[in-house]
């Protein structure tokens, strides 16, 4: 479905890379996958088939800084017909796709959103480097910067003033791994319970990566950075993340026996 498959391959090396280097690679945490990706890379593959990859790649941030979301990203038309059994996306006939933030049809059938996981939160992270790299690209286009600038790693530590650490422990690394996977699971669904909560005003930014604790052994944590949303002012001290760290209580069962466990999230 792209013009040139050695232009496009070289391209989306060079955004996977990227998106690796600035913390937004990661479809668990919100953010966008593989897949989201190379339908990202393959739709501008095809709006300029006679780039190379180095236009690509500035033609990239220079669309998606300025894409109208959620305006769908598509490879081509969505076959929809009534013999086909299986539903495609359609937020005229379903209003949980009309509430997607950031469609990324997938192109084979059952056309699908790939990127339902994209929250307000991480989308407006991913704006915002779409928006860094764009001004980066017309700089080295005017030789004024390199591309190395465009690669260079996100100081995750040092962008927020506020940050939410969970911690995981286990009795063994085989019950870590098992624990670890899941609570990175619910990690997106903790983001939009924390927007809910605090009526979006507090945005997070989720850390995809995780932190072993080299003190303690069978222990890792997960980090998200706080930010108040832009124009609130006066309002930051008024918001708490108490309610949502307290609530829901989880009810496991395990070879019969009931137990139940509180969120393991401390402020």
């Amino acid at each position: 479905m792209v013009p040139n498959i050695q232009n496009f391959r070289t391209t989306l090396r060079f955004i996977r890379f990227l998106a690796k280097q600035r913390g937004i690679y990661s479809n668990v945490a919100g953010f966008l996958g593989g897949i989201n990706w190379a339908i990202l890379v393959a739709r501008i593959c095809q709006l300029f088939p006679n780039a190379v990859p180095s236009m690509l790649v500035s033609r990239f941030f220079k669309v998606y800084s300025q894409w109208k979301w959620p305006n769908p990203v598509m490879l081509g038309p969505i076959k929809d017909h009534r013999y086909m059994v299986l539903p495609v996306w359609n937020p005229r006939r379903n209003l949980k796709d009309g509430k997607h933030l950031m469609p990324i049809i997938a192109p084979a059938y059952p056309s699908m959103n790939s990127s339902y996981n994209v929250s307000y939160s991480t989308l407006r992270v991913m704006l915002e480097e779409f928006q860094r790299g764009n001004q980066i690209c017309e700089l080295t286009e005017a030789k004024t910067n390199r591309w190395r600038n465009l690669l260079e790693p996100l100081f995750f530590f040092e962008a927020y003033n506020h940050y939410l650490q969970i911690d995981i422990t286990a009795k063994n690394g085989v019950d870590l791994m098992n624990w670890k996977g899941w609570v990175a699971s619910r990690i997106r669904q903790h983001i939009l319970k924390i927007e809910r909560d605090t009526y979006g005003l507090l945005q997070c930014h989720p850390h995809p990566g995780e932190f072993s604790d080299k003190q303690r052994s069978h222990r890792c944590s997960y980090f998200m950075g706080l930010q108040r949303k832009h124009g609130i002012g006066a309002q930051e001290s008024q918001l708490q993340l108490s309610v949502t760290v307290r609530k829901p209580r989880l009810l496991v069962s395990i070879n019969g026996n009931e137990i139940i466990l509180s969120p393991p999230l401390n402020l």
